[in-house]
């Protein structure tokens, strides 16, 4: 594809956004609070719903060849093997009584 946008204001990250990613596609998004955490405030995210300001950064960002797309390394973190390490780190901990602490 071209690029990808996720217009959802409700629905968090998901794995459509990681797939396109992973395929090198220029991925928009609307700025719900799962995207804010794990992207930040990107220029390919957009914390409201105004057809023509999305309009005008896909047109522009289709123009520069999506110079500052999402990439890859931006999710590095978020693999498969991360949330399993620390998820089962904290059952870990949760069952021996050891201190958590909740990564915001």
């Amino acid at each position: 594809c071209d690029f990808f946008i996720n217009a959802s204001v409700y629905e968090g990250f998901g794995f459509t956004p990681f797939e396109a990613i992973q395929f090198d596609c220029p991925v928009f998004l609307y700025r719900n609070n799962t995207v804010r955490e794990i992207i930040g405030n990107h220029p390919y995210t957009f914390p409201e719903m105004q057809a023509e300001r999305w309009g005008e950064a896909i047109w522009k960002a289709l123009n520069n060849r999506f110079v500052n797309r999402i990439s890859r390394k931006d999710l590095q973190s978020y693999s498969w093997k991360n949330t399993t390490h620390a998820t089962l780190n904290l059952f870990h901990k949760m069952l021996t009584g050891e201190e958590t602490q909740v990564v915001h």
